[in-house]
């Protein structure tokens, strides 16, 4: 979604794009630019490799992706001197001196959150936040009885309080904690519903429905299936009161800013990019049990504590003055996050490049003659 509104914008500002689409199926599309399936990294290496030696070189590459992946693609066309741009999360800091080492080769490093960008210039890179947006025409915000029908098809009473959780099955997103946190909430309150959209059988995933009998809130638990139709994903989105993160870490956290949109009150973990978004918009922060180091992010991941979930759900639920000002500061903030804001910004990094690049060339040849 990220790389594809961007390619859109480049080539509405007359760039000539052509992506390199890692996994894409084929399927068919109506972006402004070629997207060449390539279904696993030696395609896209071998795809790039015909195209600087034999097809059309490209003024620039740019990598959208995490950091491992951006060492590997680095090393691989650093060969070709073809400028590289990447753009790339952190879930959390601090941003370790060997991802700041592959940062720094870049001609131009882009974080996808202000919290990445300040922990990579904590390590000496010269690295800038490309603020994401979404479509806020379409994540638009439901009228009241429009809401009313979508709880009424769902089967929620009035009366009853849905919380929200969209987020992959994974140790990241931590969703035994969410439902820990939702379980606590509901001794209290018992009149809720709580829906999941996430991958339920991932293989690196846990038993959701399992330990959600173990805490005894199976009967008021609906999972969906992450891939469901986007008019369906906005209906229970706008059918919520609330929307749950109980993530360890969040490089940017597409979700959070949907629900923003959508007018749901949001709850998330203290920790990456959901602080810059709840400070700057609106929502509540859980604050964290403990921090600890993480070996597959280098960096910190933080538990959330199931007390101040649950207490943060409660505001949200006791409802007042201070939601309906949360909800429309939300609204104004990811209003504010326009997709033409990195498009430029990405536009002008890019002839920025390639006039220093065609700069130094001619100072080259004036040299050699």
């Amino acid at each position: 979604m990220i790389a594809s509104n961007l390619c859109a914008g480049l080539a509405q500002k007359g760039h000539e794009v052509k992506a390199l689409g890692l996994h894409y199926a084929g399927n068919e599309h109506n972006f402004p630019f070629s997207i060449l399936p390539c279904p696993d990294i030696r395609a896209v290496t071998a795809m790039f490799h015909n195209f600087c030696v034999a097809l059309w070189k490209p003024d620039v590459v740019i990598v959208a992706l995490d950091i491992p992946q951006q060492r590997f693609f680095l090393r691989t066309f650093q060969q070709y001197g073809v400028p590289y741009i990447g753009i790339t999360p952190l879930e959390s800091g601090p941003l370790c001196m060997t991802w700041a080492m592959i940062c720094m080769q870049m001609k131009a490093c882009f974080f996808i959150s202000q919290h990445g960008a300040d922990e990579a210039k904590k390590k000496g890179v010269p690295a800038e936040h490309l603020q994401i947006g979404i479509d806020i025409a379409s994540w638009r915000l439901p009228e009241a009885e429009e809401r009313k029908a979508i709880r009424d098809v769902l089967g929620v009473e009035d009366d009853t309080f849905v919380i929200l959780t969209v987020a992959d099955n994974q140790e990241r997103k931590n969703p035994a904690r969410a439902l820990e946190i939702v379980a606590a909430f509901g001794e209290k309150y018992p009149k809720f519903k709580y829906i999941m959209v996430t991958r339920e059988h991932c293989p690196v995933g846990m038993e959701i429905r399992d330990f959600a009998a173990d805490l005894g809130i199976n009967d008021r638990l609906d999972i969906y299936e992450r891939g469901i139709s986007f008019k369906q994903l906005w209906s229970l989105y706008a059918a919520a009161d609330a929307f749950l993160l109980a993530s360890k870490a969040e490089g940017l956290g597409v979700p959070f800013l949907e629900a923003m949109a959508v007018g749901v009150p949001v709850v998330g973990t203290r920790t990456g990019a959901l602080v810059e978004h709840v400070e700057q918009g609106g929502g509540w922060l859980i604050e964290p049990d403990y921090d600890f180091t993480d070996m597959f992010g280098n960096g910190k991941r933080y538990f959330a504590n199931v007390q101040s979930g649950m207490e943060c759900l409660e505001k949200v639920y006791e409802g007042g003055v201070d939601i309906e000002a949360a909800v429309k500061k939300a609204r104004a903030y990811v209003e504010s996050r326009t997709w033409e804001i990195p498009i430029l910004q990405l536009d002008e990094t890019i002839r920025r490049i390639v006039d220093d690049e065609k700069a130094q060339k001619e100072l080259q040849h004036a040299a050699a003659v």
